[in-house]
């Protein structure tokens, strides 16, 4: 399990304690709590053009995650207000993507690493032979459209 706050009591999260490996922060601003045992992640921005989302760390700063044993990443999801979602998976060099449905009832979600898509500046490539898997430095969710908050539920966090 990667994030698990199953057994921990519903509370508030201050900003320092949510800055460390393996707790979803949210990206630009925002609040972080548990729920009913899931992080509640409310993420805004007021920054014309800016995207708002939240991102976890799986590796201290400048280290990463071998995760090549896996074959993807599984988490539960829901939100209240968000109807579509941007998965994300940060890397030592770039980071991939993949669209995701949400609704107000949790589902478990499993993103496959082979259904990630690169996001590199135009004409850029990545190395040959690049397995993105064995340099994962985090994860996160982020909203579809500029300017648009984030309000999500994330239970569970594990790899598959």
């Amino acid at each position: 399990m990667i994030i698990d706050v199953s057994t921990v009591a519903d509370q508030i999260i201050p900003p320092p304690l949510y800055a460390g490996v393996g707790i979803f922060t949210p990206v630009p601003e925002g609040t972080v709590a548990v729920a009913s045992g899931e992080l509640h992640v409310q993420s805004m921005t007021t920054t014309p053009g800016r995207t708002a989302g939240t991102a976890a760390s799986l590796a201290p700063l400048g280290r990463c995650v071998d995760a090549t044993r896996y074959a993807g990443i599984k988490f539960k999801l829901k939100s209240p207000t968000n109807t579509s979602l941007l998965f994300a998976a940060f890397t030592t060099v770039t980071q991939f993507r993949k669209p995701l449905t949400v609704g107000p009832i949790d589902v478990e979600v499993m993103v496959a690493f082979y259904d990630l898509a690169a996001v590199l500046p135009t004409g850029s490539t990545l190395p040959p032979g690049y397995q993105f898997a064995a340099h994962l430095t985090g994860i996160g969710l982020l909203a579809t459209a500029p300017n648009t908050p984030v309000d999500v539920y994330i239970g569970s966090v594990g790899y598959y």
